[in-house]
C-alpha cells in the first residue's frame, strides 16, 4: 500500500472507515433497487478506486505515464 510514512494499522483503520462510509451512502440504493447490474458496477468501481488509492506506485492523480 502507498503512504510509506503511515503505519499499516492506520491504513487498515482508514480503509475500514472509508468502506463503512461508502456502504452507508450506497445502502439506500441497494435497498431500493436490489443487487442489479448498476449496483454491481458501483461496487466494482469502488473496489478499483480503493485499489488505486492504496497502491504504492500510483495515486489517483498520477498515472503510469511520465509526462
Amino acid at each position: 500500500m502507498g503512504g510509506e510514512n503511515v503505519p499499516g494499522g492506520v491504513k487498515i483503520l482508514l480503509m475500514g472507515v472509508l468502506v463503512a462510509m461508502l456502504a452507508y451512502i450506497f445502502f439506500p440504493l441497494i435497498a431500493m433497487f436490489g443487487y442489479n447490474w448498476f449496483v454491481w458496477l458501483l461496487i466494482i468501481g469502488i473496489i478499483l478506486l480503493l485499489y488505486r488509492l492504496f497502491s504504492e506506485d500510483k495515486t489517483i492523480l498520477k498515472s503510469d505515464k511520465n509526462e
